[in-house]
């Protein structure tokens, strides 16, 4: 029986929902929660490792309680079935190393739409997204912070794609069929809404991950150019750590 006769369809409220509910706790542990934190006297970058690995966790819960309502065995192989986690063909290697540089020059090309002048414009910002903290807080030697940044992108890339790409678009590609990518890329991107100033900027990227994905109907491509993207940072703070730049 095929995928799209055995997932029952995920129409726009449903899929609304879970994407609205994860984005609006995560806003509040990333903006009120990580000044919660920070008042406990916590510097701020520990305090966004603390609430961020407790946001990025939650998503594996809602996997677990989809997949559950689902009724499927749990067993690794059904799970990677079910997740499309599948082994990436050469063609898919190429296409997910492209997706990857489309995702990175998208972003670094709407990079000016996050200067703080246009977010002051349009967006009204607290104070608490400075780099006062930073700056505040040498980060030459501190070698800890590359194993806490390594753990909360594993927990980031995993939970993200587990969810979004894993359990929520097959369903919605049943729904709403060829456009599904532009719809799940689009509530992927509002996801994001605790830093707002990055949203017109990931917008793109994220409805061609979305499309690689449902055009090989694999959740494999989502990981890999998800977690190298997202690995650009990390070899940047390590650089900084091992005072080879900054």
């Amino acid at each position: 029986m095929s995928e799209s006769k055995t997932l029952k369809p995920m129409g726009l409220m449903t899929s609304s929902l879970i994407f609205f509910i994860p984005a609006f706790l995560t806003f509040l542990l990333l903006v009120p929660g990580r000044d919660a934190v920070i008042s406990m006297g916590y510097e701020p970058r520990t305090a966004f490792f603390i609430v961020g690995s407790v946001a990025f966790g939650m998503l594996f819960f809602v996997t677990a309680g989809l997949y559950i309502a689902e009724g499927h065995r749990w067993t690794w192989s059904a799970f990677k079935q079910r997740l499309r986690l599948k082994r990436m063909s050469r063609k898919e290697w190429i296409v997910t190393l492209l997706l990857t540089v489309f995702i990175t020059a998208a972003y670094l090309g709407l990079l000016f739409l996050g200067t703080r002048e246009w977010i002051a414009e349009f967006i009204p910002m607290p104070g608490w997204y400075t780099n006062e903290g930073e700056v505040n807080s040498p980060m030459l030697g501190a070698y800890w912070i590359i194993w806490a940044r390594l753990g909360l992108w594993v927990l980031n890339i995993l939970g993200e794609e587990f969810l979004w790409r894993g359990m929520l678009l097959p369903r919605q590609e049943v729904a709403h069929g060829r456009r599904a990518w532009l719809i799940h890329g689009t509530q992927w991107t509002l996801y994001h809404a605790w830093k707002p100033w990055e949203l017109l900027m990931l917008w793109p990227g994220d409805i061609a991950l979305a499309a690689v994905c449902q055009i090989f109907k694999s959740t494999t491509p989502g990981i890999v150019a998800h977690a190298l993207f997202n690995f650009i940072p990390i070899v940047l703070v390590t650089l900084v750590v091992f005072g080879v730049i900054g």
